[in-house]
């Protein structure tokens, strides 16, 4: 699919580090249901990659999967990927993962820079003739919050000629995690099939609305939250929607798409997988649609399953288990069987596995000394 980063669109190894996505920056992709856009990367794939110390302020859409560091990291090198250190303003870090990645943190900073301290060098005159002596001022404020400081032009008093100078810091305004809008995607559509999805928020008595962007023909989102109607046209849109009791308020931008007239619900991933005992698995389930409800069912021991499809834990015991992993999008379901083979971790350490290396290595040896001996009779 097609990628877009604030720094790179994608990433096979490397480090990026001590990097900054100015304020008022944009990153989008375009190119159909499988793109991925990040506010540092796009998408890390192969190769050992590092990002550290970086801060996005980038406004990142219009992709399926979409992250303030990361649009899309490959699961198989997760555990081999160092993200740590990082500001960024999108909902989540990686837009693959709803679990935080590293010592990362969300910002509400609007990315603009502390003042530069000034020296008052010119001195004062009062009306009594006397001269005040210069006030210098050379230390910098720090701003320790994720705003801007305000700082203010020095005034003089003419009563004791003394400049002052008031600093001032607007304090964060994120929301608390009491009052955020609890879903996660907007599921597909498909053309002349019937919409229906109720919106979730932990906002007592919210009322919704969109803040911006337009929804696709054919569907209307009430005050209550619930989204419905029928869609008329494919195509896919990305709007930012608003919950709010009037006292406390939140909104988070969505992607939907709706699929064409003939379109049917696939899962595209492997029905195979494979594993070993005690070793971290991640896998990120794959549909041909943009967004759908995951769930699946016998999955083996030690490992979970979100709604986004992301299969995750480590294998309790070796052997072969089938599950079965089912997607609900477009007004569709599809299911698929997966057939998880696990092999036991300690077999490739035991002394057995070693000394029939060293047999083929004796067997060759052998054979190389007859060989030898005949072309020296000969």
């Amino acid at each position: 699919g097609s990628t877009s980063g604030g720094i790179v669109g994608r990433m096979d190894g490397g480090t990026i580090e001590s990097c900054t996505v100015a304020s008022g920056s944009s990153v989008s992709t375009s190119g159909g249901s499988d793109t991925r856009t990040g506010g540092i990367v796009g998408y890390v794939g192969y190769g050992v990659s590092t990002v550290k110390n970086c801060t996005s302020y980038a406004a990142v859409s219009e992709a399926r999967y979409v992250g303030g560091i990361i649009g899309y990291l490959d699961s198989s090198i997760r555990p081999d990927t160092v993200i740590s250190g990082c500001k960024y303003t999108a909902e989540r870090a990686i837009g693959n993962y709803d679990d935080p990645i590293g010592d990362n943190s969300r910002t509400t900073d609007t990315g603009g820079t502390p003042t530069t301290p000034t020296t008052d060098t010119t001195p004062t005159t009062n009306t009594g003739n006397t001269t005040t002596t210069p006030t210098t001022n050379t230390t910098p404020t720090t701003d320790t919050t994720t705003t801007t400081p305000v700082e203010t032009t020095p005034t003089t008093d003419t009563t004791s000629n003394t400049p002052t100078t008031t600093n001032t810091t607007p304090a964060p305004t994120t929301p608390t995690a009491t009052n955020k809008i609890t879903t996660e995607f907007l599921n597909d559509g498909t053309v002349s099939t019937p919409y229906s999805l109720q919106l979730a928020s932990s906002i007592t008595g919210a009322t919704w609305r969109v803040q911006s962007g337009t929804l696709p023909a054919g569907l209307t989102l009430t005050q209550s939250g619930l989204l419905s109607g029928t869609p008329t046209s494919a195509g896919t849109s990305t709007l930012t929607i608003a919950a709010t009791n009037g006292t406390n308020t939140d909104t988070k931008t969505f992607t939907l798409t709706i699929q064409p007239v003939n379109f049917t619900l696939e899962i595209t991933s492997s029905a195979q997988m494979r594993g070993t005992v005690g070793k971290e698995v991640n896998m990120q389930f794959m549909s041909n649609a943009s967004q759908g409800t995951w769930s699946a069912v016998n999955l083996p021991a030690g490992l979970t399953f979100s709604n986004s499809g992301y299969l995750a834990g480590k294998p309790q015991t070796a052997g072969t288990t089938i599950f079965t992993v089912k997607v609900a999008a477009g007004g569709q379901n599809a299911e698929k069987q997966i057939t998880f083979t696990v092999e036991d971790g300690a077999s490739d350490d035991e002394d057995g596995g070693s000394s029939g290396g060293c047999n083929t290595f004796t067997l060759s040896f052998m054979l190389l000394g007859v060989a030898i001996v005949k072309f020296m009779k000969r």
